[in-house]
Formats: C-alpha cells, sequence, structure tokens
C-alpha cells in the first residue's frame, strides 16, 4: 500500500505535499451514507513531515500498487503525539458538510430529494475557501417531497384532535444548522445512498472526488469476485438462525397517538409474526417506512452473516469491491457453515493494511 497527503486549497483544487509516507497501522474504513475515512500512525522523527500534516487542510489517502485509492479523509484536529509516534485520523470528505449552517432562506415543493443533496453540496462549495472539488452525481429519483402549505386537522380513532401544517421543505438561516443532518435524512427517508469515491489523477497529481448517488441503492452483483471460506475468508464466519417476521412496525419520535409510525407487511402462508421496533432517532413517518422495509427484507427467517474476515487474494484483491456491492460467499465443506452459499451485500469495510485484510460487515441478500 502507498500512502500520500496533499494539501486542500479550498478553491477546489488540491496539491500534493508528502509521497510514500510510512504510515504504520494503517486503517481504511468505508460505509455506505456515511464519511467512512483513513487512521494510522507516523514517526515524529520524519523530518520531511515537519509541519506538513495540519489538521483540517490535508488529506490523506490510501492506495494500492496499481493506484487505485482504498480511501481517504481530511485530517482532523484529534492528530496527537504519543510515546514519538505522531497518530493520524482522517474523517471521509462526504463528512465535510457536517455541522455546516445553511445561511439563505429557499423552500421547495415537489423537489426530487436527490437535487436536495446536490444543492447542500453546491451551497457549501459556493463558500470562499470550502470548495472541496467534490463532483456530485447526476441521479434522479422518481421521489418528490414538500407541497403547497396547507392546514391538516383531523380526529384519531381514539377521539384525540390532530393539527399540524404540511407544506414546502424549508432550510433557512435560523433553522437549518446541520446540512450534513439534513442529507443524511434526505437518504434514509427517500431511500437513496451515497458513497465517496476518489481517483488520483496521475498527470497533474491531484485527486479527484465524486459523491455516488444510488437509488434505491448502491453497488451491483460481482460475479467477478468470491469469499470462500478456508480460501480468502480468514475465519470460519458465525452464522446465526434468522428469525422470520411477515410484518414490522417502527415507531419513532412523538408520543401518543402523535409518534410516528411506519409499516412494512410481506404475504406469508406460514403463521404470521409482528416484530416492533422504537426508534426515538426517527422524525417522520416516511424514515419508519423505509426502517420498518430494511428491517423486514433482513428477517427471511434464513441464516444470516454479519461479519467477515478477508484475505488479500485473486478472488476478490483488496479494493476491488465497493460498498454496496453483492458477493457471494461459500462455506469450506466442513464445520458449521460446510454448506453455506449465499449472497452477500458489504455495508461497510474496515481495511488493516499493514496486514492485508479487511473487516467486512455484511447482509445476506437475494
Amino acid at each position: 500500500m502507498r500512502w500520500l497527503a496533499t494539501r486542500l486549497h479550498g478553491d477546489g483544487t488540491e496539491s500534493l505535499i508528502a509521497d510514500e509516507i510510512p504510515v504504520g497501522r494503517g486503517r481504511v474504513h468505508r460505509a455506505l451514507s456515511g464519511p467512512g475515512g483513513v487512521s494510522g500512525t507516523v514517526g515524529v522523527e520524519v523530518p520531511r513531515l515537519a509541519g506538513l500534516l495540519t489538521a483540517g487542510t490535508t488529506g490523506l489517502y490510501c492506495l494500492t500498487d496499481h493506484g487505485t485509492v482504498l480511501g481517504g479523509g481530511i485530517l482532523q484536529p484529534e492528530t496527537a503525539s504519543d510515546g514519538g509516534v505522531l497518530a493520524l485520523d482522517a474523517r471521509g470528505h462526504s463528512g465535510y458538510l457536517r455541522g455546516m449552517p445553511y445561511d439563505d432562506d429557499n423552500q421547495w415543493v415537489q423537489v426530487d430529494p436527490a437535487d436536495l443533496i446536490r444543492h447542500a453540496w453546491t451551497y457549501v462549495q459556493s463558500l470562499p475557501n470550502h470548495d472541496l472539488g467534490m463532483a456530485v452525481d447526476s441521479t434522479r429519483t422518481p421521489v418528490r417531497i414538500g407541497e403547497e402549505e396547507r392546514e391538516v386537522d383531523f380526529e384519531t380513532r381514539d377521539g384525540e384532535r390532530v393539527e399540524f401544517t404540511a407544506g414546502p421543505i424549508k432550510w433557512n438561516y435560523w433553522q437549518t444548522h446541520d446540512l450534513g443532518d439534513e442529507v443524511d435524512r434526505l437518504a434514509v427517508e427517500t431511500p437513496l445512498e451515497y458513497a465517496t469515491e476518489h481517483r488520483w489523477d496521475r498527470a497533474r497529481s491531484t485527486m479527484r472526488h465524486r459523491l455516488r448517488l444510488g437509488y434505491p441503492r448502491l453497488g451491483r452483483r460481482r460475479t467477478d469476485l468470491a469469499f470462500t471460506v478456508g480460501v480468502n475468508v480468514a475465519e470460519h464466519p458465525t452464522v446465526t438462525g434468522g428469525g422470520f417476521v411477515s410484518r414490522v412496525l417502527v415507531v419513532g419520535a412523538g408520543e401518543g397517538s402523535e409518534a410516528r409510525r411506519g409499516m412494512a407487511v410481506r404475504s406469508t402462508t406460514a403463521l404470521g409474526r409482528t416484530h416492533v421496533v422504537m426508534d426515538k432517532s426517527l422524525t417522520s413517518n416516511a424514515a419508519c417506512r423505509a426502517e420498518a422495509q430494511r428491517l423486514l427484507d433482513w428477517m427471511i427467517g434464513k441464516d444470516e452473516v454479519s461479519t467477515l474476515t478477508v484475505r488479500d487474494h485473486p478472488n476478490a484483491p483488496l479494493g476491488t469491491w465497493q460498498v454496496g456491492d453483492d458477493i457471494r460467499l461459500v462455506g469450506s465443506g466442513a464445520g458449521w457453515a460446510k454448506d453455506l452459499d449465499v449472497w452477500v451485500r458489504v455495508l461497510s469495510d474496515d481495511l488493516d493494511t499493514d496486514r492485508g485484510r479487511a473487516t467486512l460487515t455484511v447482509t445476506r441478500t437475494g
């Protein structure tokens, strides 16, 4: 693996400041709809790095020997020195919107949530010295949110009166204080997924960034890759029996009849069963419905695998899959998981660059 650092200038460009950095304990974390990032350590005695690695303006990246960027991030203020070793922690570029306020006043009716995500990035990168050079996919969805303002007044089955104002999607300077939160909410409620992709432009010695958007999901089925226990799956995965349910009810924020809620249902010829989840972090019915559907898709009554430890191997070299991809997992022919033959989706991965291994969080698909 190769590590390099760049200087982010805030005008959409960045320049190489250190190549072939001797990073130890290197880790690359990638996640669906999350920032991920990279981390590691360097000896503080490396003179050429003195004063170069600056929190907030330094980009840190891990590349394969072939030039594929496994992951990257922006160096965080937590960087510290301990016993002659400088600890590096870089948060992924999609986390740049976290804590960014919206100093404007706009509202939308029947808007595509993907357009709002693009608007958030366009707004932030238009601010002086805030341009990361992040290109956002042109992906569109059929979902439309926001409506003309109207008063809603009805009585519940319990005889309680519910009154509220339905209306446009509003972002303004007195209420919208975290565009990162807004993007994550849109991703959950639509639903759509995002992930950051980096590409090293060798000719210009600079890094290119792209925010990939996928509706309703990212990734593809990878018939060119395989995870095989005992070959490139380093440890026998834990296989747990899945619990079958035919309905999932998710109850979100709010109390009593005003609580947000969402239900997902599937037809079955077996005895039905309902699973109830309380999650007060979900602030809309749409978010509750999306979470209910996600859980229902998982609770299909079949054996489930949630974690894999994978070696760098020709079956699936590190860096050849993306979060969101579906990859076939096959058992070793022995032990509890000998007959395992399922497709799993990569939700996140943590790459140990020193050992050439990756720990994957997965879920069964298909």
